[in-house]
This record gives C-alpha cells, sequence and structure tokens, in this order.
C-alpha cells in the first residue's frame, strides 16, 4: 500500500508541475502583450508595437534566462488573448497543437536527417547540419534549418534510439532465456530417456530409431512435449530434438487420449508391408491385362484402373484399389495414351508410285526440275473466321450464314528445287485450267529440258484428252527442238500427304485469308500473289528445295508401316 500510494502521490506532483508550468507560460504572454489588449492603439500603430516587442529581449518564465520571441509568435499572442476576454489566461496557458515539431524541417528534410544519423552516428550535431546544408544547395530544395533546429531534431531522434535499444535487448535478453529452457527439456528429455538399457547400450546411428519404448518412457515423452509447447515452441521442433518423428509422437499421443496409458502398450503398426503379396498381385494384373475385359463381364472396350480392380475381385476374390491396379501397370511400362490417327492410303501400287517419284527426284539434273501442282478452292469471297489477337472477355465471332460475295479457283505448281510458286486463277477445277498452268509453266522454264509434273489422282488429272493435249504438246516439242519435254509422275491414290504445295497453301490461307473481309474476288487475289510474290523473293534470296523427307534415300526405312502423318513433313 505504501507503494502505491508514493506512486500516486508521485504522479500528481507531475501534474502539478505540469500545470504551474502552463500557468507561468500564460502570466508571461500576458504581460507581453496585455497593454496592446487593453490599449486603445490607432490604426497601423499595432504592426509598430509587435516589432518593438520582437526586438526586446526578454526573461524566461522557467529557466531566467534572455530569450527573444518572434513577430509571429508575440502576435499569436495577441490575437489569443484579444479573442477570449473572459478567460485570457485559460487560452493563453493552451499548448500549440504543432508543439515539438520542427515545423522548417519538411518531411524530405526529417527522412534525410533520421537516415543520415542511422548511418553515421558518430558525427557531431554540426557535420549533420553542413551535409543537410550541402545537400539542399546541391538540389536547389530552398532555404536550410538553422543549426540549432537540426540540433534539437538530431537530440529527439538519439533518445528515442536510446530507449528503442534497451527495449531490443530486453527483447533479446527474455529470447535467450526461453531458448535455453527449451533447450534444457530436451536434453533433460534425452537424458531421462538413455537411463533405459536397451536405449543406452545403442552407440551407433540415432538413439531412438527402431526402439522400442514402454509406456511409462512414452508417457513422459508425450508429458515434455507438454512443457516444450508451454514455452512457445512447436511439436516439430520438439521431435527433431529428441530424435523421434513427428507421425510417432502424435500416434502416441491419440492412443493415450483414447485408451489412457493402457493406449501405449499396443504395438498394431507393421514395419513392412507384405511384398510376397503385392508381387503376386502385380503378375495376376497383367495377366488380366493381356486379356479383354468382356471376359470378366466387363461392358468395356479398354482396361482402367477400376476396371482392372474389378476384374482381380471377380477372379480370384482380392481386393485392391483402381490406384493401385494402374501403379502396377505403369511399373511394368504401361501407361495411357490417346489413339493417334494418321493419314492413309488405299492405292494397291502406293509403294511402287511413290517410289518412281522419290528416283525422280534424287536423279534430277541440273537441266531438269520437277513440279508439284495442285488446285485450291473455290474460295468464297466473305468474312472468314480465324485466330487473332484480342482483349481479354472479348470474343470474335463469324456469321455462319452469310451471302458469299463471289468466289475464285486457284490453281499452283511448287518448284521442287526452288521453292518458288507460279500459279494462275481459273473458272473451275478441269482439264483446261491444268492446261493452262502447264503452258504457264513451260513458258516460264524454257532454258529446261525436262519438267516432271507430280500432282494427286483427281479425275481431270488422267482425263484421256489431256493425255492426248500432252502427246501432242510433247511432239511438237520435239520437231521444233525449243522448250522442255513434260513428263507426268502421278502420285498413289488418296496421298494429298506427299504433295508438298498443300503445306504452301495451308501457309497461305493462314496468312491472308483467315480472319480476312474481303469486299471483292479481285481484292483477294491481289492479296494471294502478294503473298506468293513475296514468297518466291524469299526463296530467291535464300535458296531451299521443297519439302524434307521426301529427299531422303531411305524413306521406306520402316518397311512394315506407310508413311503418313503431317503432310509438311514430306
Amino acid at each position: 500500500m505504501v507503494a502505491s500510494n508514493s506512486g500516486q502521490a508521485q504522479t500528481t506532483e507531475e501534474k502539478g508541475a505540469v500545470a504551474e508550468t502552463s500557468r507561468l507560460w500564460a502570466e508571461f504572454r500576458l504581460a507581453v502583450v496585455g497593454h496592446l489588449v487593453v490599449g486603445d492603439l490607432d490604426r497601423g500603430q499595432l504592426g509598430a508595437e509587435l516589432k518593438s516587442l520582437s526586438t526586446k529581449k526578454w526573461k524566461h518564465p522557467i529557466t531566467g534566462a534572455r530569450v527573444t520571441f518572434s513577430y509571429s509568435t508575440i502576435e499569436h499572442w495577441y490575437y489569443v488573448a484579444l479573442n477570449n476576454p473572459k478567460a485570457r489566461l485559460r487560452a493563453l496557458s493552451k499548448k500549440r497543437r504543432d508543439a515539438g515539431v520542427p515545423r522548417s524541417l519538411t518531411k524530405q528534410m526529417r527522412h534525410y536527417l533520421a537516415r543520415q544519423a542511422k548511418r553515421h552516428s558518430s558525427w557531431s550535431y554540426h557535420r549533420h547540419h553542413q551535409t543537410l546544408v550541402r545537400h539542399m544547395k546541391e538540389r536547389e530544395l530552398g532555404r536550410p534549418p538553422g543549426y540549432s533546429t537540426v540540433q534539437r531534431y538530431l537530440r529527439s531522434i538519439f533518445s528515442s534510439q536510446n530507449v528503442s535499444a534497451v527495449g531490443v535487448k530486453l527483447k533479446r535478453l527474455e529470447g535467450l532465456v526461453v531458448h535455453l529452457r527449451r533447450t534444457l527439456i530436451v536434453e533433460s528429455t534425452i537424458n531421462r530417456l538413455l537411463r533405459v538399457p536397451e536405449l543406452r547400450a545403442k552407440s551407433v546411428g540415432p538413439p531412438f530409431k527402431f526402439s522400442r519404448l514402454g509406456p511409462s518412457e512414452k508417457a513422459y515423452v508425450l508429458s515434455r512435449v507438454r512443457d516444450y509447447q508451454s514455452t512457445g515452441g512447436s511439436q516439430s521442433e520438439f521431435c527433431t530434438g529428441i530424435g523421434i518423428s513427428q507421425p510417432t509422437i502424435e500416434r502416441w499421443g491419440a492412443s493415450y487420449r483414447r485408451y489412457g496409458e493402457a493406449g501405449l502398450c499396443a504395438r498394431t503398426r507393421r514395419k513392412w508391408p507384405n511384398r510376397t503379396n503385392a508381387r503376386e498381385t502385380k503378375v495376376r494384373i497383367l495377366e488380366i491385362f493381356h486379356s479383354q475385359p468382356s471376359t470378366y463381364g466387363i461392358n468395356r472396350a479398354s482396361w482402367t484402373g477400376e476396371s482392372l480392380a474389378e476384374a482381380l475381385h471377380i477372379k480370384y476374390r482380392v481386393t485392391i484399389s483402381a490406384r493401385t491396379a494402374s501403379r502396377h501397370l505403369r511399373e511394368s511400362g504401361y501407361t495411357m495414351r490417346r489413339a493417334r490417327q494418321v493419314l492413309t492410303s488405299s492405292d494397291p501400287n502406293y509403294r511402287a508410285k511413290v517410289e518412281v517419284v522419290l528416283q525422280t527426284l534424287q536423279t534430277l539434273e541440273d537441266t531438269e526440275t520437277l513440279f508439284f501442282i495442285d488446285e485450291l478452292g473455290p474460295l468464297a469471297v466473305k468474312k472468314h473466321g480465324g485466330r487473332s489477337f484480342v482483349k481479354k472477355g472479348e470474343a470474335l465471332v463469324v456469321p455462319q450464314l452469310q451471302a458469299t460475295k463471289s468466289s475464285i479457283v486457284l490453281a499452283g505448281a511448287l518448284s521442287a528445287t526452288t521453292n518458288r510458286m507460279t500459279w494462275c486463277y481459273v473458272q473451275s477445277k478441269d482439264t483446261t485450267a491444268m492446261i493452262d498452268l502447264i503452258e504457264l509453266v513451260f513458258s516460264e522454264h524454257q532454258d529446261k529440258t525436262h519438267i516432271y509434273i507430280t500432282w494427286d489422282a483427281a479425275s481431270w488429272h488422267d482425263s484421256i484428252s489431256l493425255v492426248d493435249w500432252l502427246d501432242a504438246f510433247n511432239l511438237k516439242t520435239k520437231e521444233m527442238k525449243v522448250g522442255p519435254l513434260i513428263t507426268l509422275v502421278p502420285l498413289p491414290s488418296g496421298s494429298q500427304f506427299l504433295n508438298v504445295i498443300e503445306s504452301v497453301f495451308g501457309v497461305m490461307k493462314k496468312t491472308v485469308i483467315h480472319h480476312s473481309d474481303y469486299q471483292s474476288a479481285h481484292e483477294m487475289k491481289s492479296a494471294i500473289s502478294q503473298h506468293f510474290r513475296e514468297r518466291n523473293a524469299h526463296f530467291k534470296d535464300n535458296p531451299r528445295r521443297a519439302g524434307k523427307k521426301i529427299w531422303e534415300i531411305d524413306f521406306f526405312c520402316d518397311h512394315g508401316s506407310l508413311p503418313s502423318g503431317n503432310y509438311r513433313e514430306y
């Protein structure tokens, strides 16, 4: 009670001292400006009086030192006393809301000084002030504060830092005490368990690994876990310290809470799984896997983990999960794959025809060339869909039913040796269109001695009229001895994937047809022609043959399968 009364008296004394200081300041301020408040001043005389008072030296009401006050400070006292005629002393005793805040120091200056004081705690106040002045002059930040202002601010910083440093030291000391307590708990637990003869005899490896603890030792460990957790430590840290796994401790705790100390005597968990039964199950799963599901009355065309587990139960009365059945298959090298559709040809002479094309390609002379020819179309002149960049949340839409403005049909020939295109626009896919394209190719390659043409098995590619025209055309060429001879090398039926020009058409459509909305057939033809001209210019500057695998000598390296897949690779 005595200590409590003394502390309360001390608090009352402090409050009385603060009140006395405020009263002295109020009386002093009223003494400075009182004659101005009660006096009758002429217009313009107030400013002169305030300026005169700001030049005088006054006795400090608390310390007694000789001090001066600025014009604005005395003006503030004057208006406070003038506006509160009934309680002037009370109004003048109030502290300013910004008291203790250095107004001449901006937020940027205070931040700079605090950072500088933290980095250079050994500097003097004078050096800190000179550094701030130089910093502000270099960056033209305005008028620098005075030395006394900087000194007061730095003192407030250092005092708060000293207080916080003491708090940090106390916090570190408390943390050290807690750490020592936790360490003692762990060490005392280990020493207690090592008193057991079976555990003390073990000298290699962790002392408690693969060791059987009795019920009393387990109960002791659980009590020490609770002691460790009461200090704020975690169960995992305690388990790491004593060398017993966390799942083991949790299992002991669950048994103790459910059955008491008697639950710590049970040992029902197997140390190792029955591997013999697992190997036997794996063999049975593979045996079932190599038969059809319908054999076991399961209405499926392929196996899944669930169906394998069901079939194993039907045949051997062994129950496993679908996940276990799938794991046995994966360990045996099996995995789930989707069937890939491939392009095939039904032509009985497929191998012979492809070998003719390959032989022709691989034996071309410098004065000979081969062309891949095909048609594209009709291409409707309308709004086409395609892939394009859009903003998130937006969607590109194309009307499913729309009126076409026109349509075009394109016939093209791709040189296998130069990878350049020759093209023309025709009315329809027929023999006349092919004759026009062959004549165009013939006129552009007068310097060659032989031109081979390969195309698919369309009806107009091997029509009687086309064959008769080509025979007459070659006969006329021999008679005139001007221009190359033309020979047809047809592809097998249903093997469009071997025609390299298909990939050129695909790239062209992706570039200028997809996501387009041409207004006329002429506009679409201009875009297509411009694309082919740019392509020809590119391969003129960067020579390259057309196709990839079709030039290989061992094209039929796998004699048991038909070359198929993405036609762009051929």
